[in-house]
């Protein structure tokens, strides 16, 4: 979180100036010559591409997440959600939200990097990142349109309905 926020808004391109770069970059051909022109060009001294995700168990890549309670010795208890930009399994609807418990506190995180000779104060936002959202995908990675239609049939998956409440 503290990476989108802080970091890669200097490198943060408009839907268009993505979308336009992603074409001029397709054909493959010349693209570090390319990407310096589009820097000089728009003022930017990186290009931040890449998202910011986690991969955890049963959620897949996401950064979906609300903070919704802090154990007594401070770690955060999130509720992580599946990437609604991405296609899930059909189980997905039957599992509900994911619970995760922070293994340290950010107190904790932060006294272990001021122990290797970090500085604290750039982490203290850190205590404000209580909900997140996945990013988009970068327009050159998307996949391209199939010139097929793709099956929902799945034969690996037998679904049943499952009773469940989220906890």
């Amino acid at each position: 979180m503290q990476k989108s926020a802080k970091e890669k808004i200097i490198g943060r391109l408009s839907e268009n100036k993505s979308v336009f770069l992603a074409q001029q970059l397709s054909d493959g051909k010349g693209r570090v010559d390319k990407i310096r022109r589009f820097r000089r060009e728009n003022d930017v001294p990186f290009i931040a591409t890449g998202r910011n995700v986690l991969n955890l168990p049963g959620v897949g890549k996401s950064l979906t997440f609300r903070t919704i309670g802090i154990t007594c010795n401070g770690r955060r208890v999130l509720e992580f959600e599946h990437d609604s930009n991405r296609r899930h399994s059909p189980i997905i609807k039957q599992m509900g939200k994911v619970i995760i418990v922070e293994s340290k506190s950010v107190a904790e995180f932060i006294r272990q990097m001021m122990k290797m000779g970090e500085d604290g104060r750039g982490y203290e936002t850190l205590y404000g990142y209580s909900i997140g959202i996945t990013e988009k995908r970068f327009p050159l990675y998307r996949c391209p349109k199939y010139d097929f239609e793709i099956t929902d049939i799945l034969t690996n998956l037998k679904l049943e309905n499952i009773n469940r409440t989220n906890r």
